[in-house]
């Protein structure tokens, strides 16, 4: 996995992306190999193998080592943006709405008390 670092790896950068982003990507190949009713030992096996033929071929697609660096950091850092931007608009739309003009006016000490413990009893 270190290596992967060291080399700058653009494929180990872009599962790294996805994994920041919450996305499966072993997980969709496995679903489309299972929509295609392939075997469950290759559904297993041929995602681990698509990943590791993409990781050796890279060198080949993209021979410039720089570029490949610059790729992959980018990709991640973009990863990182986008999954912070995700965080803060979820964050914001799970607050409640602040009080604005209605109900402002209304006491807290006359809203009805809540009763607690277990009903029945």
């Amino acid at each position: 996995m270190w290596k992967a670092f060291r080399d700058h790896s653009v494929t180990f950068a872009v599962l790294l992306a996805f994994a920041l982003l919450g996305v499966s990507v072993l997980g969709g190949l496995r679903e489309g190999l299972r929509a295609m009713h392939v075997p469950w030992l290759f559904t297993l096996l041929v995602p681990g193998a698509v990943i590791a033929v993409l990781a050796r071929k890279e060198r080949e697609w993209i021979p410039d080592a720089a570029k490949r660096k610059q790729l992959a950091r980018g990709i991640v850092g973009v990863a990182i943006v986008l999954a912070m931007l995700a965080a803060m608009t979820t964050r914001s739309l799970s607050r409640p709405a602040q009080e604005s003009g209605e109900g402002a006016g209304q006491d807290s000490t006359t809203a009805p008390v809540r009763p607690r413990g277990p009903s029945g009893k």
